[in-house]
């Protein structure tokens, strides 16, 4: 592996691992407390002899030499990193010490008070982001003391951010209120935190892109009501956002959040024995009280795709459409899914998404599809995946842990392999399609590779390229468990809680 390193606050991070993450949350390798910087905002993977940059679906953006990143993007020699308008700088190590001794003799380096005002703050939050630490180099330590000299130095300006993505208006304003991920079920405070106001003409609040409150600068909270938005009640995430409006009408992303609102419910009446008979009448042409009609089930997978951050226009089949409310009965009898699927949530979401840099829905949905969130065996099938112990054994998925079982009731193993061999599947052979990488669940990388080469470069209408029962059969039930589990009260599951809620965080 090469050696690399982050150059940040005047100091050397190196990278010492083939996958590091940078953000908010303190169990990143590299953390900045931000609030225009994500929980989990990017990660740098090292594979076929390159450094290579994913934003993972932040908030504010990724930016390298201020050109935004909306891949994996090869990392070269001094490109500058943005995250949210904090500023890092990538070195490979020996290209790092020419440029310092050509600094040495060129540039003085800067007394400590004439450090731009953003590094200072920065280090500030750095310090509190990091305690206790985690970062394991010891160039984490020497930043925590250039951050309480900075403290010193700065004093009261600790708290004001800069980014440098906007130079006219620096003002900040954060949702705190509701939290992502909160369900509202009843008319409910939008909280915001306003930092250097000055320049605010207005903050305008979106609900999915669409305006629905103005306030001024001395507004710090509105109430929102979900029986103003009926249409929203379907259970899937909206993203509600606040946006900067300065006074040159300049219009600044400041933050978001993602709700969920109440699944609406009509009321009901017991029938008269006359409309009984005429109930009885009419039951053939009438859906079954649970039964959930094709428009709404359209609707719930093109929700769910929209969570994936590579989401091609896909077509959606009559029949597909059809076959997938057909299976949702699978799932609409599993009661007590998200009790299961609970113990689980930090291990998958550290697996799939944080290890591998896959969308935080996918475990969780693989699992609810595969095995309903239930560790028995099904013949040589094993563990929330369903894998046998010979398929990832043979594909090397296995390796970090020999000596443990795919059935053991932690799920370690299992979510190690399972996110191993996903991610070979999205990333190495269908460049990040969730729908060929679920159809193709369950082959060997050599048949996926083969399949994949036989395939259009168009798969917009993947459900009349996909032919083989099994593959059609793997999305079907991808789909069905999804839209089940991510709208339990629509499929008659009154004590299940959306299972988005485990992930809502990691997909800001």
């Amino acid at each position: 592996m090469k050696k690399a390193k982050i150059k940040f606050l005047n100091q050397e991070i190196p990278i010492e691992e083939t996958l590091i993450t940078l953000g908010r949350a303190t169990d990143n390798k590299i953390c900045i407390n931000e609030q225009n910087v994500s929980r989990y905002h990017a990660e740098i993977e090292f594979f076929d002899n390159s450094f290579w940059l994913t934003d993972l679906k932040s908030s504010n953006g990724t930016f390298i030499n201020d050109e935004p990143v909306t891949s994996t993007v090869q990392l070269k020699n001094s490109d500058r990193i943005s995250l949210g308008g904090v500023e890092l700088e990538f070195y490979l190590d020996d290209e790092l010490q020419k440029d310092q001794q050509r600094s040495e003799e060129n540039i003085k380096a800067p007394a400590a008070a004439s450090l731009p005002l953003q590094d200072s703050t920065v280090a500030a939050s750095l310090a509190e982001c990091n305690e206790p630490p985690v970062a394991k180099s010891k160039p984490m330590h020497l930043i925590l003391g250039i951050a309480a000299i900075s403290l010193v130095i700065i004093g009261a300006s600790m708290f004001l951010f800069l980014p440098k993505v906007n130079k006219g208006c620096d003002a900040w304003v954060y949702i705190t209120n509701p939290e992502s991920g909160e369900t509202i079920t009843n008319e409910t405070e939008i909280n915001l935190s306003i930092s250097n106001g000055a320049c605010i003409n207005r903050i305008i609040l979106k609900l999915d892109d669409k305006p629905i409150a103005e306030l001024d600068v001395n507004a710090s909270s509105i109430k929102i009501d979900p029986k103003d938005f009926p249409e929203l009640a379907d259970g899937m995430t909206h993203t509600l956002q606040a946006i900067i409006e300065d006074e040159k009408g300049n219009l600044i992303p400041a933050s978001s959040v993602l709700v969920v609102f109440e699944t609406a419910e009509l009321p009901t009446s017991s029938p008269t024995p006359e409309e009984e008979q005429t109930a009885q009448t009419e039951t053939q042409s009438l859906p079954r009280k649970n039964q959930v009609s094709l428009i709404e089930v359209q609707q719930m997978i093109q929700a769910q795709i929209r969570l994936f951050s590579n989401r091609p226009n896909y077509r959606l089949d009559p029949q597909f459409i059809e076959e997938v409310r057909k299976k949702t009965t699978d799932y609409s009898s599993e009661a007590g899914f998200f009790e299961r699927a609970l113990p689980y949530q930090d291990l998958i979401n550290m697996e799939f998404h944080k290890e591998n840099g896959i969308d935080a829905p996918v475990g969780f949905l693989i699992a609810m599809s595969r095995s309903k969130f239930r560790l028995e065996k099904q013949g040589k099938q094993e563990g929330l995946w369903q894998l046998s112990e010979e398929f990832v054994k043979a594909g090397g998925y296995k390796s970090v842990c020999e000596l443990e079982s795919l059935s053991d009731k932690t799920q370690s193993c299992a979510a190690k392999t399972a996110a191993a061999y996903t991610k070979a599947l999205l990333i190495k052979i269908f460049n990040g399609d969730i729908v060929f990488t679920v159809a193709a669940f369950g082959m060997t990388e050599q048949e996926a590779s083969l399949w994949a080469a036989s395939l259009p470069q168009n798969k917009e209408n993947f459900w009349q390229l996909i032919k083989n029962p099994q593959q059609r059969e793997n999305i079907v039930r991808f789909f069905a468990a999804s839209i089940v589990a991510n709208n339990p009260g629509k499929f008659g599951l009154k004590r299940d809680k959306p299972i988005l809620i485990l992930y809502a965080s990691l997909i800001q």
